[in-house]
């Protein structure tokens, strides 16, 4: 019963030790700023409009994340306020669309089945992969010109 990491990441501000440590543990680790690039922050919003996340109801979450600000390209927290955990979402987030597993997953290996339709063996051409145009009748064709 523990938990599988695929890989920890942390930003650039006092987090050598950290990520040092847990890399001489078997950990992959990498550094991921949320801060310098507001590419976390745009995924995750793309994801939510998508109907792609779904999260855990976390107070502290939905809170720092209704208060967030984007000036001159940088999100933020308004003053008094922070975005530690909207951080840690984001760059979960940002992580996970981004790793060597989905870019694997989106790679298609087999051939594509659909619900049991499969191309028609003599029938399939580059046009009509399928071979369906080939079994439907002819419509009749009547010119309503001249």
């Amino acid at each position: 019963g523990g938990y599988c990491f695929s890989k920890i990441t942390a930003d650039m501000y006092q987090s050598d030790y950290l990520l040092e440590t847990l890399a001489s543990n078997g950990f992959s680790t990498a550094k991921l700023s949320v801060d310098r690039s507001p590419d976390a922050y745009h995924a995750l919003r793309a994801g939510f409009e998508a109907s792609a996340v779904r999260l855990y109801r976390q107070e502290e979450f939905i809170t720092e994340a209704r208060e967030l600000l984007e000036i001159d390209g940088k999100i933020d927290h308004p003053p008094g306020s922070t975005k530690d955990t909207t951080d840690a979402v984001a760059g979960a987030y940002f992580n996970a669309i981004t790793s060597d597993e989905a870019r694997r997953l989106l790679v298609r290996h087999d051939p594509p089945v659909l619900l049991g339709i499969q191309p028609k063996g003599g029938n399939a051409t580059p046009e009509d992969p399928f071979g369906f145009y080939t079994s439907i009748s002819p419509r009749p064709i009547r010119s309503f010109i001249g």
